[in-house]
């Protein structure tokens, strides 16, 4: 919107031009599979759709935005510890590698892989989260524990990244965004 860019519509739109893109997001998906999170206690609504591939991928870029956050947000929001919530930190990455690879695969030439939102002030972390301890928080009220997690899992995912670039340097132009 600053940039003063139109909005991509929904790839479900009928009668809609992709001519310059098309969203595929999905508000409230996860990254991990729901039967992986139902083992673990937490309850996510169920979400089943289809994403097509799109024939213009070699010249789209891609955005790989911001997978696995709903993963960690649903957690933390059922009371789960921030340390039991890292351990999902790994298999989160995994699904976003894979699912970078075969876009490459499918023929995607560029991708942009986004990095953890800042959840560090998020009211409702802010309200589900409190600490009495005054030193959990940073000068403007925030969450030190959040940010370190953020920070660990964009660490993680910036790892694998990495691996993968090397793997598909010649096809592949990426670039890699944190929100910290």
């Amino acid at each position: 919107m600053a940039l003063q860019l139109p909005l991509h519509n929904p790839y479900l739109e009928k009668n809609a031009s992709f001519d310059h893109g098309a969203n595929f997001a999905v508000a409230g998906s996860t990254a991990l599979d729901s039967s992986f999170l139902a083992a673990r206690g937490i309850q996510i609504p169920i979400i089943n759709t289809h994403l097509k591939c799109v024939r213009r991928l070699a010249r789209a870029i891609l955005y790989v935005g911001e997978i696995g956050g709903n993963d960690f947000n649903y957690a933390l929001s059922q009371g789960k510890s921030i340390q039991e919530i890292q351990t999902h930190v790994p298999d989160v990455v995994g699904v976003i590698i894979n699912g970078v690879r075969e876009v490459i695969r499918l023929g995607a030439m560029q991708v942009v892989v986004l990095g953890n939102f800042p959840i560090v002030c998020l009211s409702i972390f802010l309200t589900t989260l409190p600490s009495a301890d005054p030193g959990a928080y940073d000068d403007l009220g925030c969450l030190h524990s959040l940010n370190e997690f953020a920070m660990f899992r964009n660490n993680c995912l910036q790892g694998a990244w990495a691996l993968l670039d090397k793997s598909f340097r010649r096809l592949l132009y990426s670039f890699f965004f944190f929100f910290i």
